[in-house]
């Protein structure tokens, strides 16, 4: 019996927990690809050497700002 002969009918005899093997690898690889993403944006937010201030109009970002408010700021 050969190592490939072996391997094969070891594959072919679990395959449902070879199934949910694999898948269980791909969710971490997910969740850890998702994980690292919300870390990422959530330290590039809290910077505290910003030296800049953002104003927006309180109704909402897409409504400009008025032209009185530029002359307060």
């Amino acid at each position: 019996m050969s190592a490939l002969s072996f391997i094969g009918q070891s594959i072919t005899a679990a395959w449902v927990r070879n199934l949910v093997l694999m898948l269980s690898v791909a969710i971490a690889y997910r969740l850890f690809g998702m994980l690292a993403a919300f870390h990422l944006a959530y330290r590039s937010t809290c910077d505290d050497s910003a030296d800049q201030v953002i104003t927006t109009s309180k109704t909402g970002f897409s409504q400009p700002l008025l032209i009185s408010h530029f002359r307060q700021l």
